[in-house]
């Protein structure tokens, strides 16, 4: 949920009692939250300077059952800003009492603002949960048989990855449960997969725009193809999160030191922002550009296919 409205400086100032820092590489992710994590110690049981107690309350819990309540999204990374909202999942079959609900997608979506700071509940049903989980139990990488990235909707992706960096509120037994339900190598590899078979598509278009020349329509061509590339480039160092919107910072969260990474992001920026791409720029140097990037999509592409 985006809220601009009302937020001065002075209403950001929540975040300044978090411990944020680490980095979302593989082998964290994998052991679950750990180091980086934007939350208040277990003493503390807070968030953002807001009190579990209080969160939980919006929408009346504890309520006597064993529902997993869990907070995740970026507030629960190093990726967290002051404008950062809460977000809470609730896996159960009770709606939410609040008195703004939405309908988005198989879950309802409870929005709160506490203390200038969005609270955002989502409820998911046990049994949808349960069925995403075997659908990408069941998926076959390799096969692309369906629709380009339409096994999962973008919200199921959001929810898997949403539980990888849980942090549990209520039941951390019942979240874990779920949590081992998903298999997170295979989710980033579908995840790769699919933006590999996004990535034929714009490629030929890139070269035909390049062909014909239709230099405006190549450069956007090519530089959507940049931004594809380092997306698959992620998802095969174990980045499952499917929002574009962090893709320069998971880029440095993911920074191993190694050669091949620095090339990547030191490509990355150099293509995304170029002098040489400007209408004014001429056009040999601007066929140039396109010509770059679709290099540096092949050799990405070319890394991440077995």
């Amino acid at each position: 949920m985006h809220r601009d409205a009302g937020r001065g400086a002075g209403e950001r100032g929540h975040a300044e009692a978090r411990d944020v820092g680490g980095s979302p590489d593989r082998a964290s992710l994998d052991a679950g939250p750990g180091a980086g994590i934007a939350v208040g110690r277990e003493a503390e049981r807070s968030v953002a300077g807001l009190a579990y107690d209080r969160i939980l309350a919006l929408e009346g819990y504890p309520d006597g059952s064993d529902t997993p309540v869990y907070l995740s999204g970026s507030i629960v990374t190093p990726l967290a800003n002051p404008w950062s909202d809460v977000d809470v999942f609730v896996l159960s079959d009770r709606g939410p009492i609040g008195p703004l609900a939405l309908a988005e997608d198989a879950n309802l979506v409870s929005v709160h603002i506490l203390e200038n700071r969005g609270v955002d509940y989502e409820f998911w049903r046990p049994a949808d949960v349960r069925a995403i989980a075997e659908r990408l139990a069941r998926l076959e990488l390799g096969v692309a048989t369906h629709t380009i990235r339409k096994l999962f909707t973008y919200a199921e992706e959001c929810f898997i990855h949403r539980a990888r960096v849980g942090v549990p509120m209520l039941n951390a037994d019942g979240f874990h449960a779920v949590r081992a339900l998903f298999d997170f190598d295979k989710l980033g590899a579908y995840q790769a997969q699919e933006v590999i078979r996004t990535i034929d598509g714009v490629h030929e278009d890139a070269c035909g725009m390049l062909e014909a020349g239709d230099l405006d329509s190549g450069v956007f061509s090519a530089r959507h193809l940049v931004d594809l590339s380092v997306d698959v480039y992620l998802h095969k160092r174990g980045n499952t999160d499917p929002s574009v919107k962090w893709r320069s910072r998971y880029l440095e969260l993911f920074d191993d030191g190694s050669p091949f990474h620095e090339e990547i992001a030191e490509t990355y920026w150099r293509l995304e922002f170029p002098r040489s791409a400007d209408r004014r720029a001429d056009p040999a140097a601007r066929r140039r550009y396109v010509e770059a990037c679709l290099d540096f999509s092949r050799r990405v592409t070319s890394w991440a296919q077995p």
